[in-house]
């Protein structure tokens, strides 16, 4: 490692800016503002930034306006189709690397439930709807035994790969 033109061998490195622990080099750890970090990268303060990627971090989510397909805010999704009432394709910006993905999703449950409450669902449309640049879903509600796709106007999917 090199810092102002002189070799530097040391476990241990600290920066300092203004009197405040700036970055912390401690073996193979690295700490932002903080003096002894503990795991590979740890960060004391907020982490901002235009994208994360790895394990836990979402491949791609999308909140629609499920009565046209319009997207109101997304990440790594290019575009809503509205097949029929309830029933959607999301296109990736990005394709899945394969299609073994997992989805989450929710609505608003503002559609017409036909009386008492309802259960909300979100589900694929059948299994040959995992695509690594696409998936297509159904939403609507279950009331006693009866099923019905229902536009609801904000319908939220988050993607996991």
């Amino acid at each position: 490692m090199y810092l102002s033109g002189q070799a530097v061998n040391a476990s241990y490195l600290q920066l300092n800016t203004s009197g405040n622990v700036g970055l912390v080099m401690n073996g193979a750890n690295v700490g932002i503002n903080m003096t002894n970090p503990t795991t590979a990268l740890q960060v004391n303060g907020v982490v901002k930034a235009t994208s994360f990627s790895g394990g836990g971090a979402a491949a791609a989510w999308v909140t629609f306006d499920g009565t046209s397909g319009s997207i109101l805010a997304s990440y790594n999704v290019s575009s809503v189709t509205r097949n029929g009432t309830g029933d959607y394709t999301v296109f990736f910006a990005t394709p899945m690397p394969d299609t073994n993905y997992i989805y989450v999703g929710s609505t608003n449950g503002d559609g017409n439930s036909g009386g008492s409450v309802p259960r909300w669902h979100i589900t694929s449309y059948s299994t040959a709807t995992y695509l690594a640049g696409s998936f297509r879903l159904v939403a609507g509600y279950q009331h006693e035994s009866n099923w019905a796709f229902v536009d609801s106007t904000k319908v939220n999917v988050v993607f996991f790969r």
